[in-house]
């Protein structure tokens, strides 16, 4: 019985993580996620606030991250990407969107891979 809890405990960590790895950058440790479509997600390593980096296509941007609960949030300007327990990111484009209107994901990224 307890090598069932184990393992489930153990498939639940890895759930909520997803595929992160980590990463070294600008000398800075970081936890990073690599997902389909060339959308890289790192987020400060053992913490759960601070700078953060969001590249796309080539493009880095530099964001402030976030956690909420289960989600990683990176948020820049007037975009958020969304890291779930579901291993999928959400990027919402909230630009001429009055403030506290709800709005749709833009565009969903596997980050499970």
């Amino acid at each position: 019985m307890k090598r069932t809890v184990i393992v489930t405990t153990m498939l639940a960590a890895l759930m909520l993580s997803g595929c992160k790895t980590r990463t070294v950058l600008y000398g800075e440790p970081f936890e990073s996620w690599h997902c389909e479509n060339g959308l890289e997600l790192h987020k400060p390593a053992d913490r759960g606030f601070g700078y953060g980096i969001v590249r796309l296509d080539g493009t880095e941007f530099s964001v402030t991250y976030v956690r909420q609960g289960l989600e990683h949030v990176w948020h820049w300007e007037d975009f958020q990407v969304h890291l779930g327990p579901s291993g999928f990111a959400r990027y919402y484009n909230f630009t001429g969107i009055p403030e506290g209107e709800r709005k749709k994901p833009t565009h969903v990224f596997d980050c499970s891979l």
